[in-house]
């Protein structure tokens, strides 16, 4: 598999767009979902709780809805939040600990810290994902496990229509509904950068191969390949 070639357009400043997206974040979130982003969370959560982790980050954890549904079924997890973007930050639950900073930052100071880490909706938003998720590796415990959840252009009779909204309708319906009060330049509104990065992430073939490099094995697939979302998790070697 070969490493995803990163357009110049990711290296922005992702602060102050998920600044200015804290409010209408998860909200909007469900809507171009078309409803299915809760579930996928939870999907997620369940993963995560099958381990019982003492110790859980969540990169790139947004406005906290994951946190919200593992610390309910976790009440004794030690939870951390790491978040470019601080207006995000305000949003989490009181017991969750947080962290401004990104994440290579953020890793050099501490490795082999939690039992588990996840990233929901982050390494296409990266200029170097294969980085990224050795750098979330190095978050890890031995042992540790880590979970991805990313958007995946789907195999089969999907793909098509899946395109047809990723790529062209939702870039519209930003403009015209969701964030029709950005101020800043049309080319870097929220939802067509989000077309752009996925055009260039697409399927992600090149995940659990990234996953490996950055060792960990019993990597596992926990998606369908005709669904639009992936969900990967793997554990990180003794």
């Amino acid at each position: 598999m070969e490493t995803l070639a990163q357009p110049k357009h990711q290296m922005r400043n992702l602060e102050d767009t998920f600044d200015w997206m804290s409010e209408r974040y998860a909200a909007q979130t469900r809507a171009v979902s078309w409803g299915g982003y809760p579930a996928w969370l939870h999907r997620v959560a369940n993963i995560i709780v099958a381990d019982h982790p003492r110790t859980l980050i969540d990169i790139g954890c947004g406005p906290g809805e994951l946190l919200r549904i593992v610390g309910q079924q976790l009440p004794d997890c030690q939870l951390t939040g790491l978040d470019p973007s601080s207006a995000m930050l305000d949003h989490l639950p009181s017991q969750v600990r947080s962290y401004h900073d990104d994440l290579e930052h953020f890793s050099g100071g501490h490795q082999s810290e939690f039992d588990s880490a996840v990233m929901t909706f982050v390494l296409r938003d990266l200029h170097d994902p294969h980085l990224a998720v050795q750098q979330a590796a190095h978050l890890l415990r031995s042992g540790g496990h880590l979970v991805i959840l990313e958007t995946h252009t789907p195999h089969g009779w999907r793909a098509p229509g899946f395109r047809l909204y990723f790529h062209h309708l939702l870039p519209w319906w930003g403009d015209m509904r969701l964030t029709r009060d950005w101020p800043g330049s049309g080319h870097d509104a929220p939802y067509r950068w989000l077309s752009r990065t996925h055009q260039v992430w697409d399927r992600g073939e090149s995940l659990a191969q990234w996953m490996n490099d950055a060792g960990l094995t019993k990597i596992q697939r926990h998606s369908n390949p005709d669904e639009v979302i992936m969900i990967w998790s793997g554990q990180l070697r003794a």
